[in-house]
């Protein structure tokens, strides 16, 4: 019985000792592909020519460049004469965008003023009178300005509707006139009627009258009339 207990010792010692020779001895297959330096360069050298690829072939760059490249063209002249049609167009639009005045008959009389008065005649001390005043303007018209009144001393006279009356340049107007109350001996005017008037005339016609319709400074009076012509540039 101890005999054969020691014998199964040895035997599992010698397997114990089999084992792991075999494990530490490499394999044939192992030491070919690990250690074998031949085996190692042929690999390399199969595995290197199998990858390596062909070079392609490229056209040259003398057939490249006649291929691809666009035909040189030259740059554009920048000098260039102007067109005379679209200067002259130009001018003209340029011309006509201004606005011109057209100046009338009296344009040689631009700036000239004068003034002046037409009396009635009937009653020296009760007296219409037309006062005028005129400019010729920068159109080479002429604008007047037309005074109607009445110069007395000492008047009573009572309102008078549309009983005064002026012609200019051949149109009509009437007027109205207020109560007069004057007690002073003085002198004096009272005022009736203002206009103003433009033509292109080189004289122009005024008329007005005035009804009275009685006694003053001893002379019966029915209507008391003025008028004249207005020469313009004189």
């Amino acid at each position: 019985m101890k005999i054969r207990t020691t014998l199964l010792a040895l035997l599992l010692c010698a397997a114990t000792v089999l084992t792991s020779c075999a494990l530490l001895r490499p394999s044939d297959h192992g030491k070919d592909s690990e250690t074998d330096p031949e085996h190692i360069e042929q690999t390399q050298t199969t595995d290197t020519t199998t990858a390596v690829i062909p070079p392609a072939s490229f056209p040259s760059n003398t057939d490249t460049d006649a291929e691809t490249d666009p035909p040189a063209t030259e740059p554009p002249t920048t000098d260039t004469e102007p067109d005379e049609s679209t200067t002259d167009t130009d001018e003209v639009g340029s011309e006509t965008d201004i606005p011109t005045v057209e100046v009338g008959p009296l344009g040689d009389f631009i700036g000239k003023t004068a003034t002046g008065r037409f009396i009635s005649e009937q009653s020296p001390s009760l007296v219409l009178c037309i006062d005028w005043e005129y400019v010729i303007l920068d159109t080479g018209r002429a604008q007047v300005v037309v005074n109607v009144g009445i110069s007395h001393y000492q008047l009573f006279a009572r309102e008078k509707y549309m009983m005064g009356a002026v012609q200019i340049d051949g149109t009509a107007t009437s007027f109205s006139t207020p109560e007069i109350s004057y007690d002073d001996g003085a002198k004096t005017f009272t005022p009736f009627y203002s206009t103003v008037y433009e033509t292109e005339r080189f004289d122009m016609e005024v008329e007005a009258s005035w009804q009275v319709n009685g006694t003053y400074g001893g002379i019966e009076l029915g209507t008391l009339t003025a008028g004249g012509t207005i020469v313009f540039g004189e």
